[in-house]
């Protein structure tokens, strides 16, 4: 296993909040049985449409039987992080609720100005 934890950690500098989850590898698009994967976890900025949701933020995936080992080193780096046996995925539609165009908003070009 080639994994440090130099890439979760830039991630804990820009943002404060963040937690990490070593969860089953499962998104939108994928789902791979025999992987495990790092997700990182914050709270969307002030900037964002998306603004004070929950961020989920796929970090790296790595066989199963390395979960422990990859949690023991970012243990060792200061990050907190949860071995989960679930996904903590939610659906884009559930993510993106109440936002223009999503539960009878109006398309953003439909908007009057």
């Amino acid at each position: 296993m080639d994994y440090s934890a130099d890439h979760a950690l830039s991630i804990r500098e820009s943002h404060r909040d963040a937690y990490f989850t070593i969860e089953p590898c499962q998104g939108e698009t994928y789902a791979r049985e025999d992987l495990s994967a790092l997700y990182a976890h914050y709270e969307y900025e002030r900037s964002s449409v998306l603004a004070g949701r929950e961020a989920r933020v796929f970090v790296t995936s790595f066989p199963n039987a390395d979960a422990d080992a990859v949690a023991a080193i970012l243990s060792a780096a200061g990050l907190e992080v949860e071995t989960w046996e679930g996904t903590s995925h939610r659906p884009i539609s559930e993510v993106t609720a109440g936002l223009p165009g999503r539960d009878g908003y109006p398309e953003y070009g439909e908007l009057d100005w």
